[in-house]
């Protein structure tokens, strides 16, 4: 049973207007002297001439769509599922990395270290200034393996001394999909659709843990990890029950809550005031809040549901699900309250602020309008607090850099 004095109290929140942060020009400003006009034009050609633009970094990303974020390191990691690339982007100060001719840190000329078409990536930060890269997928057997990659600089990162990490008693041709890392007990979640089994690895040695595999009903997917919790929480694409993990016990039954849907994304996120569960639909486009009662789980409150818009009715303004909802990300702000991301399938950013004592909850979106959205993760604090967000958009072929506090897109990486 998991510790049920982390949380048991009821939420009936308020809800707030949603609001909406558009990416544009509030009127247009007019040159009055002819002289600046003349100057701006002659400086846009000169740099048309030298196949410049405003934002001389280099123009890498071909088809982002896996982003991980080594908070410890500062280094946001942005797998390209199209052409077996891999990009580093320095947090500090949003520069990407460049080897070569204008080369990521991973390209098609480099030595082949993962497999092209990836399907999920994780990353933590190891003493040392190591960053330690976890990626699955494919578009070639066998499919069972976690490709496991050691970057601490230079131009390239190396195969870790254990790597790959084989699931055990999978097929070559099983489908793995949630990816996830326990930092505090050093734990990587690994789930396996085809085996209806979540599998525990230790992230120091590539060793099943004991305890492991876990069996879950259904088709377990996407993996969401509160460590200071100790908790896990896996979405599953063919019921509608979300499946608890306690990771300081995992010869515990795993615990579960119906949320009426089959579920894809899904993110956990707890403060003083309680444990919140986030979730997107397999199938419904439909965006779920629910505040967790451990004490007994089929009593968590559903404290904010999110549906699209009906296709007779008419368009709301702002209209905040402008597109499918896949990924999510979530966390502590620095101002104390909650925040949780949703890219959407238009490249428009929909999100959730929720007040430090979780009474009230404001949707909102951002609109980008970058074609798509998909991976997405976020950046943390020393205190663990969310102090930038990052979603792909492969449509575009560009990383969104996103303020939690303003709600505002601030950066777009190429």
């Amino acid at each position: 049973m998991m510790n049920k004095n982390i949380f048991s109290k009821s939420l009936n929140p308020s809800f707030s207007s949603p609001s909406i942060r558009r990416n544009h020009n509030s009127g247009h400003r007019f040159w009055r002297l002819g002289a600046i006009m003349l100057l701006w034009f002659l400086m846009t050609q000169v740099a048309s001439m030298l196949g410049c633009s405003g934002d001389n970094r280099p123009d890498l990303m071909i088809f982002p769509s896996i982003v991980a974020v080594d908070s410890v390191n500062g280094r946001i990691f942005v797998i390209d599922n199209e052409g077996n690339r891999l990009n580093l982007i320095e947090a500090a100060d949003l520069q990407v990395f460049t080897k070569g001719k204008d080369q990521p840190l991973v390209s098609d000329e480099d030595p082949v270290l993962f497999q092209a078409f990836p399907s999920n990536g994780a990353v933590i930060g190891l003493g040392g200034g190591t960053s330690r890269i976890f990626i699955i997928g494919g578009n070639a057997a066998p499919n069972q393996e976690v490709t496991v990659l050691d970057y601490s600089g230079g131009d390239s990162p190396v195969p870790a001394p254990f790597s790959p990490i084989t699931v055990p008693a999978a097929s070559t041709q099983d489908i793995l999909v949630g990816l996830a890392i326990d930092p505090i007990r050093q734990y990587l979640l690994v789930t396996n659709a085809s085996t209806g089994l979540l599998h525990v690895f230790d992230i120091n040695s590539g060793t099943e843990v004991a305890g492991s595999p876990i069996v879950l009903s259904g088709v377990p997917t996407h993996i969401a990890v509160d460590s200071t919790m100790g908790l896990a929480a896996v979405a599953n694409s063919s019921n509608s029950q979300i499946s608890f993990i306690d990771l300081t016990d995992l010869t515990a039954v795993p615990e579960t809550l119906d949320v009426g849907l089959s579920s894809r994304g899904i993110a956990l996120s707890s403060n003083a005031a309680g444990s919140l569960l986030f979730v997107t639909g397999s199938q419904m486009n439909v965006a779920l809040v629910y505040q967790l009662n451990f004490a007994d789980l089929a009593a968590s409150t559903l404290s904010f549901q999110q549906n699209p818009t009906a296709p007779t009715a008419p368009r709301p303004d702002p209209e905040l699900l402008t597109g499918n909802l896949n990924f999510i990300a979530a966390g502590n702000l620095t101002d104390g309250q909650v925040g949780a991301f949703f890219p959407q399938s238009t490249g428009d950013l929909f999100l959730i602020d929720l007040a430090s004592d979780l009474s009230s909850i404001n949707p909102v979106v951002i609109l980008i309008g970058a074609v798509s959205g998909e991976g997405v993760d976020t950046l943390l604090n020393g205190a663990g607090q969310v102090t930038q967000v990052y979603f792909a958009s492969p449509g575009v072929g560009a990383l969104n850099v996103i303020d939690p506090l303003e709600n505002a897109l601030i950066d777009q990486i190429p």
